[in-house]
């Protein structure tokens, strides 16, 4: 009898390149994490789809029924079931897990706080994080070597979209703008374009013009701000 289970698992990265990146795994009573650098491919030689990666996952014995994983820096939640295998050696996830990118800050949503680390490092080099994962935000979602136009769109894609673990709290409500006070002094001059205090959907519409990119975003937090009646985050 051997003191840890083997979990089969395959994780994919939509919108990804190529690349290495430290995956956060989670038992089903959110009582053991696993930090597993893992190596995403081209696997089916198929651009139009993600990136994945075949992963082997150690965990302490137990009777295991769900895995949930997440790319700290960069994504959101997914889980999967687990079943035995056939010969009842190792446990396999029973679905594929898909990392949707756009989570900059680890709390499984993607909000304003997470629009407004793109807008304050596009341009920059993307950003190392580490294996367990230091807590250094970075916004490089497309792992391209830098925060661009392709990070942009990946945010837009995930905007409002919440995920947890599921045996973790839900996500909390995501905000659709914050005021300037709540940020670094550094971080709010660069974001806050117009000026107002308070960073939200016209800001980001200045970005766009300033970027030339479209108005995706900037359309969607607008219409987020209209539906919840307000647009600030108190």
């Amino acid at each position: 009898v051997t003191a840890t289970n083997l979990i089969a698992v395959d994780v994919e990265l939509p919108g990804s390149l190529p690349t290495t990146r430290c995956i956060r795994f989670v038992t089903d009573d959110c009582g053991q994490t696993v930090d597993v650098e893992l190596a995403f491919t081209d696997h089916d030689l198929d651009p139009g789809t993600p990136v994945r990666a075949a992963a082997i996952v150690e965990v302490d014995c137990g009777t295991w029924t769900s895995l949930c994983a997440k790319d700290e820096q960069h994504t959101q939640w997914d889980t999967t079931s687990l079943s035995l295998s056939g010969d009842g050696s190792m446990y396999v996830a029973d679905a594929v897990l898909t990392l949707t990118p756009g989570d900059t800050d680890d709390d499984g949503d993607v909000d304003i706080n997470d629009v407004t680390w793109l807008v304050f490092t596009f341009g920059s080099l993307a950003a190392d994080g580490g294996c367990a994962w230091d807590g250094t935000r970075d916004a490089d979602f497309n792992n391209g070597g830098a925060v661009g136009s392709e990070d942009y769109s990946l945010l837009s894609d995930a905007w409002q979209t919440s995920t947890s673990c599921a045996c973790a709290a839900p996500a909390p409500a995501a905000a659709s703008a914050i005021g300037t006070d709540r940020l670094a002094p550094e971080v709010a001059a660069r974001v806050d374009l117009d000026g107002s205090g308070v960073f939200d959907a016209t800001d980001v519409r200045l970005f766009e013009i300033i970027n030339a990119l479209p108005r995706t975003l900037s359309e969607r937090m607008g219409w987020t701000a209209q539906q919840a009646g307000k647009g600030s985050n108190p």
